[in-house]
């Protein structure tokens, strides 16, 4: 939990401030997190974040400003998604969030001299890190868990934002965090999000060659992700899962536990617990199995 107590008038001019407020973190609807700072520019969000308890602090516009819920600070903004995307990179490079307070390597750790470990890194009892494999800041790896060559731990996932139709750069201050017994293969890549929470893998999860998975994602227990798959943002993978290999998971994407992904499949809805499913976009494998039969009689 991060606990800042930061200030509006730490950061904002005086006469801007329409009601002062504290607040720890930037808002993301992917995690729970005390007093976050949020933008409204659309009456779309008004009503959700007047009910979000978690949210302190609003940047806003004039037409928005008598229709924000009392206990919230306001900032007044002629820009409000900008200014909210200025104030979280200005608070990723001046260091306010870290995820992993601590840098620890357990003295059993094994790190080959060509690996690249990056700040804010723990590293659990019996870990295996390969040439040239690399460890992003803000990354947890369980004890007995396996990093093979060129893996990287903690990528930045490619997450602009659109201000007046043009890409606005965001840091990031996310992590990964790697559960026990996990293995990485060669190549495969674990972004994390701009915002403040972890990526997780799941224990005894195997994450094969070249597979990427997105940023915010959650991979669960005992789950494998064969070669080359692309699991998106923000998805939720069960535990005991099979994703085949190059099968394509949207964003968002929740996938149930025991759930089987035939090789090469695009996922675009929700997949339910021991569902066996497969093609593109999938859908029941026996349903796939009986309609290619009737195309080759």
């Amino acid at each position: 939990m991060i606990n800042l107590h930061m200030k509006l008038s730490d950061f904002f001019d005086q006469q801007l401030i329409v009601r002062d407020n504290e607040f720890n973190v930037t808002y993301s609807q992917y995690f729970e997190a005390e007093k976050c700072i949020a933008y409204v520019d659309n009456i779309e969000f008004l009503n959700k974040l007047n009910l979000n308890k978690n949210i302190s602090v609003v940047l806003t516009s004039k037409e928005f400003i008598n229709l924000i819920s009392d206990e919230k600070g306001i900032v007044l903004c002629e820009k409000p998604k900008e200014e909210f995307f200025k104030l979280h990179n200005k608070l990723a490079l001046e260091k306010k969030f870290n995820l992993v307070n601590e840098h620890f390597i357990h003295e059993s750790a094994k790190i080959a001299p060509t690996a690249i470990i990056g700040n804010n890194v723990q590293i659990g009892a019996n870990v295996y890190i390969c040439d040239y494999a690399i460890i992003k800041d803000n990354t947890i790896i369980g004890n007995n868990t396996r990093i093979e060559s060129n893996a990287i731990i903690g990528a930045d996932g490619m997450q602009t934002s659109y201000i007046e139709d043009k890409s606005f750069f965001i840091e990031h201050l996310g992590g990964v965090k790697i559960g026990n017994y996990c293995h990485i293969y060669e190549g495969a890549i674990i972004q994390k999000p701009y915002q403040a929470y972890f990526t997780e893998i799941g224990n005894y999860s195997k994450i094969s060659v070249y597979v990427n998975v997105g940023h915010g994602s959650k991979i669960g227990e005992n789950t494998v992700l064969a070669g080359g798959a692309q699991i998106s943002g923000n998805s939720k993978i069960g535990n005991n899962v099979w994703i085949g290999p190059s099968v394509t998971i949207a964003d968002s994407i929740i996938v149930g536990d025991n759930a089987k992904v035939r090789i090469g499949s695009v996922v675009i809805k929700n997949v339910k617990d021991s569902e066996d499913i497969s093609g593109n976009f999938a859908v029941s494998h026996n349903s796939n199995l009986k309609n290619y039969l009737k195309l080759i009689r």
